[in-house]
């Protein structure tokens, strides 16, 4: 093998091949991430001010078909930038959402070092200004499995 060929000096291959992983991880998230309708789903998951909004919010704001949401949040939970979760049945209550996304520490470190994205406080005050129908107000009180 030449020189060319092998990891730089004081490197295995292992932690080569790792890092390599790393990047293609990051580079999927970041592909993920720049499709127009995630990317605006992951604005509105960090911009939320209880940090978990769930699908009835996300699909008033979003104004996607319960199908398309379907899968866009499925994609950016797949690459690793948001979690779902869901409120256990004793937890849950009558004609509340139970279901609901938080990005995760990847989905918040990308938002907030990508210069696209708007600032999470400027996120959070454009959702917090909109005018909201009443089943989108009832949503936001919902309790989160995500809540401490």
């Amino acid at each position: 093998m030449s020189s060319a060929d092998s990891p730089p000096r004081g490197t295995s291959r292992e932690s080569f091949s790792s890092l390599s992983a790393e990047t293609d991880r990051r580079r999927a998230q970041l592909e993920a991430a720049m499709e127009e309708r995630r990317f605006r789903l992951l604005e509105a998951i960090v911009g939320h001010p209880r940090g978990a909004p769930s699908k009835a919010e996300l699909r008033w704001t979003s104004e996607l078909n319960p199908a398309t949401l379907y899968r866009q949040l499925s994609r950016l939970e797949e690459v690793g930038l948001v979690e779902r979760g869901e409120l256990a049945p004793g937890e849950r209550h009558e004609g509340l959402p139970y279901v609901f996304y938080r990005p995760t520490e990847d989905g918040r470190r990308l938002v907030e070092s990508t210069p696209v994205f708007a600032a999470v406080e400027t996120l959070e005050e454009r959702y917090t200004a909109l005018e909201k129908p009443a089943d989108v107000r009832e949503a936001e009180r919902a309790p989160r499995p995500f809540d401490a």
